[in-house]
């Protein structure tokens, strides 16, 4: 079960920093790709 615990683990923190990424573009609608 030690994988699975990693797996959410590392799901969690890949989540926050998107949107933690996804604010950050929001908030500079200046920028196009």
């Amino acid at each position: 079960m030690r994988g699975l615990l990693i797996t959410v683990v590392l799901g969690v923190a890949a989540y926050v920093s998107f949107k933690k990424y996804q604010n950050k573009v929001n908030e500079m609608p200046n920028i196009e790709y």
